[in-house]
C-alpha cells in the first residue's frame, strides 16, 4: 500500500459504513474523518452554527452546504500525519462537492486513491435504521433485539446510556434514503467511470464484507 492512501465510503443509512470505518481504524490503523459525525456534534451545541445546521439536518433534513463541509474537512486533515491511512466518510455527497474534496485533499498532497460503497437497498435502511440505537460517547452502533434488549441499554465500554438519532424514525429513513439516491449515487457513478470504485454488498456478515474492502485496500 502506498503512503497517504486515502479511500472515501459511501453508503446509504444503515449500509454499516461506521462498522467498516471502525475495523480499518483497528486493523490497519487508519484514520476516520467522519463529517457526518462532526456536523451531529456541532448540531447538538447552542451556537448560530449548531442551530443552522440542526435545521438543516434535523428539521428539513437536507445537506449542509459545501462551505461548511470544507471547512469540517479542512480541519480533520490538518491533524493527520501525512503517512497514515485516511477514511473520509461523509464527503463528497454530492457532484458538486467532488471538486472540494480533491482539491482539499490536494493541499495536504493527498487523492481519491479508492472510492468505497457499501450498496444497500432502501426497504433493508429502512429495516436497519429502525432498531439502530448509538453510544452518544463513541458513537458505536447497537441494533435493539440483537445486542440489546432492555429500554435503558447502556454502552458496555463508555458505560453512558444509548440512544437513538432524532432523524432515525421510518420517515427521516425514508428522506435520507432518497436524498442519498438523488445526490449521492451520482457521486458513486463518478468514482466508477473513474476506474477506482470498489463496490461491496451491504448485507452480507460485516467481518466477511471487512475481508473484501481489507483486501482492495491492503492491493494498493
Amino acid at each position: 500500500m502506498s503512503t497517504a492512501f486515502t479511500a472515501i465510503l459511501l453508503g446509504p443509512p444503515g449500509s454499516g459504513k461506521s462498522t467498516q470505518a471502525n475495523f480499518l481504524v483497528k486493523e490497519l490503523e487508519a484514520v476516520h474523518v467522519d463529517i457526518g459525525l462532526a456536523l451531529r456534534k456541532t448540531a447538538e451545541m447552542s451556537t448560530p452554527l449548531g442551530v443552522r445546521i440542526s435545521d438543516i439536518m434535523n428539521r428539513r433534513k437536507e445537506l449542509v452546504p459545501d462551505d461548511i463541509v470544507e471547512e469540517v474537512l479542512s480541519g480533520a486533515l490538518a491533524s493527520v500525519s501525512p503517512d497514515r491511512l485516511v477514511i473520509i466518510d461523509g464527503a463528497p455527497r454530492c457532484s458538486a462537492q467532488i471538486g472540494i474534496v480533491d482539491a482539499m485533499l490536494k493541499i495536504f498532497e493527498r487523492k481519491v486513491d479508492a472510492a468505497i460503497y457499501v450498496a444497500l437497498s432502501e426497504k433493508e435502511s429502512v429495516r436497519r435504521i429502525s432498531r439502530r440505537w448509538m453510544c452518544p460517547q463513541c458513537n458505536r452502533p447497537f441494533v435493539r433485539g440483537a445486542d440489546f434488549q432492555e429500554e435503558n441499554a447502556m454502552c458496555p465500554t463508555c458505560r453512558v446510556r444509548l440512544l437513538r438519532r432524532k432523524d432515525d424514525t421510518e420517515e427521516g429513513v425514508r428522506k435520507r434514503f432518497q436524498v442519498f439516491a438523488l445526490n449521492t449515487l451520482p457521486v458513486v457513478e463518478h468514482y466508477r467511470k473513474e476506474g477506482n470504485l470498489l463496490e461491496v454488498d451491504g448485507t452480507k456478515d460485516p467481518v466477511m464484507l471487512f475481508g473484501d474492502i481489507r483486501a482492495h485496500v491492503v492491493s494498493h
